[in-house]
């Protein structure tokens, strides 16, 4: 279950990036927090050991990679995601059998062609000639507004599963009030305050039903 809600929640995220109704940051937002949640779900699967150092080198210093990556590796990352993610739900189903092994190793061989895992020492040498670029005042303005974007993403969260428990109930709410309408108009007992005469005939707002005039 968790699994296809981080498989949904990733085309439909893609889909607002794609329709411009979300930002390339809140993009990598949601990127970093299926990540996340794929690390656990890793622990229990036959994944290669390479998939799973991927993704944890993806999740390494708080999702550096991700936040900062530009939008056409992002897309990459989600390629991957969405693809490994595929395949543990595959290799959970009950169907499934040896040929996910293979399916795999397809991803191992694949979509990790091209990405070049360097040991930690050279990351943090490359992450650190990058830093020195920028002027020391450019860092702190932006490790100031970096902090604000955190605290901007954190309320998002917030707000965002407030949403989502609003909508539950809405829905609910909804299925409720169609069900009694339903019910109501099948048993209608045509009110005064609902009737409207049209001269020969009489109609019931409520239940839309024409009457005959006695």
């Amino acid at each position: 279950m968790i699994l296809m809600s981080m498989l949904n929640q990733l085309a439909i995220s893609m889909r607002l990036y794609e329709t411009n109704d979300i930002s390339l940051v809140e993009l990598r937002h949601q990127t970093l927090v299926i990540t996340k949640a794929l690390q656990g779900e890793l622990l229990g699967s036959s994944a290669p050991p390479n998939i799973i150092e991927y993704v944890d080198l993806l999740l390494d210093a708080d999702g550096l990679s991700i936040i900062c990556c530009y939008a056409e590796d992002l897309q990459r990352i989600l390629m991957f995601l969405e693809q490994t993610i595929s395949n543990i739900i595959l290799s959970k189903t009950p169907t499934a059998d040896n040929n996910n092994e293979q399916t795999f190793d397809d991803i191992a061989e694949g979509d990790l062609e091209d990405i070049h895992m360097m040991s930690e020492k050279e990351v943090s040498l490359i992450f650190e000639k990058i830093s020195e670029v920028a002027p020391n005042n450019d860092k702190l303005a932006w490790r100031r507004l970096y902090k604000e974007l955190q605290r901007h993403l954190i309320e998002y969260d917030s707000v965002n599963e407030q949403f989502l428990s609003i909508k539950s109930k809405r829905v609910v709410l909804s299925k409720s009030i169609n069900e009694m309408r339903e019910k109501m108009v099948n048993e209608c007992v045509h009110p005064k305050t609902e009737l409207v005469y049209k001269g020969d005939h009489v109609v019931c707002k409520f239940c839309e039903k024409r009457l005959k005039l006695t």
